[in-house]
Protein backbone atom coordinates (compact mmCIF):
# COMPACT_ATOMS: atom_id res chain seq x y z
CA UNK A 1 0.00 0.00 0.00
CA UNK A 2 2.95 2.38 0.83
CA UNK A 3 4.40 1.72 -2.92
CA UNK A 4 1.39 2.93 -4.56
CA UNK A 5 0.68 5.65 -2.54
CA UNK A 6 4.70 6.91 -3.00
CA UNK A 7 4.40 5.72 -6.44
CA UNK A 8 1.21 8.08 -7.11
CA UNK A 9 3.09 11.13 -5.03
CA UNK A 10 5.63 10.44 -7.73
CA UNK A 11 3.51 10.80 -10.55
CA UNK A 12 2.11 13.92 -9.45
CA UNK A 13 5.07 15.29 -8.71
CA UNK A 14 6.41 14.21 -11.94
CA UNK A 15 3.27 15.99 -13.77
CA UNK A 16 3.62 19.50 -12.41
CA UNK A 17 6.67 19.74 -12.09
CA UNK A 18 7.42 19.16 -16.03
CA UNK A 19 4.21 21.12 -17.40
CA UNK A 20 5.25 24.23 -18.91
CA UNK A 21 3.63 27.34 -17.54
CA UNK A 22 2.56 28.38 -21.22
CA UNK A 23 0.51 25.43 -21.70
CA UNK A 24 -1.57 26.31 -18.29
CA UNK A 25 -1.60 30.05 -19.46
CA UNK A 26 -3.28 29.07 -22.84
CA UNK A 27 -5.49 27.19 -21.60
CA UNK A 28 -6.86 29.64 -19.30
CA UNK A 29 -6.71 32.36 -22.04
CA UNK A 30 -8.91 30.00 -24.44
CA UNK A 31 -12.36 29.93 -21.89
CA UNK A 32 -11.71 33.57 -21.16
CA UNK A 33 -15.05 34.70 -22.37
CA UNK A 34 -18.29 32.52 -22.58
CA UNK A 35 -19.17 34.32 -26.09
CA UNK A 36 -15.29 33.49 -28.01
CA UNK A 37 -16.12 30.94 -30.33
CA UNK A 38 -13.21 28.37 -29.91
CA UNK A 39 -11.64 28.19 -34.01
CA UNK A 40 -11.89 32.60 -33.01
CA UNK A 41 -9.47 33.46 -30.02
CA UNK A 42 -9.37 36.98 -30.68
CA UNK A 43 -13.16 38.39 -31.82
CA UNK A 44 -16.53 37.61 -31.36
CA UNK A 45 -19.38 37.25 -33.77
CA UNK A 46 -21.85 39.86 -34.58
CA UNK A 47 -25.04 37.76 -32.52
CA UNK A 48 -22.62 37.70 -29.85
CA UNK A 49 -21.80 41.26 -29.35
CA UNK A 50 -25.76 41.97 -29.52
CA UNK A 51 -26.85 39.45 -26.97
CA UNK A 52 -24.27 41.50 -24.63
CA UNK A 53 -25.48 44.57 -25.58
CA UNK A 54 -28.83 43.39 -25.19
CA UNK A 55 -28.06 42.03 -21.43
CA UNK A 56 -27.51 45.58 -20.51
CA UNK A 57 -29.88 47.52 -22.49
CA UNK A 58 -33.61 45.78 -22.74
CA UNK A 59 -35.24 46.29 -25.78
CA UNK A 60 -35.15 46.18 -29.85
CA UNK A 61 -32.37 46.31 -31.67
CA UNK A 62 -32.05 48.76 -34.76
CA UNK A 63 -28.84 48.79 -36.07
CA UNK A 64 -25.16 47.31 -36.09
CA UNK A 65 -21.89 47.95 -37.51
CA UNK A 66 -18.65 47.69 -36.70
CA UNK A 67 -15.61 49.76 -36.81
CA UNK A 68 -12.16 48.86 -35.91
CA UNK A 69 -12.34 46.44 -32.74
CA UNK A 70 -15.61 47.46 -32.29
CA UNK A 71 -19.21 46.74 -32.57
CA UNK A 72 -21.84 49.67 -32.70
CA UNK A 73 -25.23 48.72 -31.81
CA UNK A 74 -28.34 50.94 -31.61
CA UNK A 75 -30.55 49.86 -29.09
CA UNK A 76 -34.50 51.47 -28.73
CA UNK A 77 -35.42 50.34 -25.19
CA UNK A 78 -38.68 49.62 -23.90
CA UNK A 79 -39.11 53.02 -22.62
CA UNK A 80 -38.67 54.42 -25.90
CA UNK A 81 -35.09 56.26 -25.70
CA UNK A 82 -32.88 55.36 -27.93
CA UNK A 83 -29.33 53.58 -26.41
CA UNK A 84 -25.90 53.12 -28.21
CA UNK A 85 -23.77 50.31 -27.21
CA UNK A 86 -19.98 49.92 -28.14
CA UNK A 87 -18.69 46.39 -27.80
CA UNK A 88 -15.33 45.53 -27.45
CA UNK A 89 -14.93 42.78 -30.33
CA UNK A 90 -11.95 41.30 -29.21
CA UNK A 91 -13.18 40.58 -25.75
CA UNK A 92 -16.67 41.39 -25.29
CA UNK A 93 -16.19 44.36 -22.89
CA UNK A 94 -18.95 47.24 -23.40
CA UNK A 95 -18.96 51.18 -23.52
CA UNK A 96 -21.66 53.95 -23.91
CA UNK A 97 -20.54 55.24 -27.08
CA UNK A 98 -21.01 58.51 -27.81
Amino acid sequence: MKKLYRLFLLIVLFVTCFTPPAAVASQEKAFSHPFLASNQTNNISEQAAVTIAKQRINGRVLAVSRKNNAYRIKILSDKGTVHIISVNSNDGSVSPAH
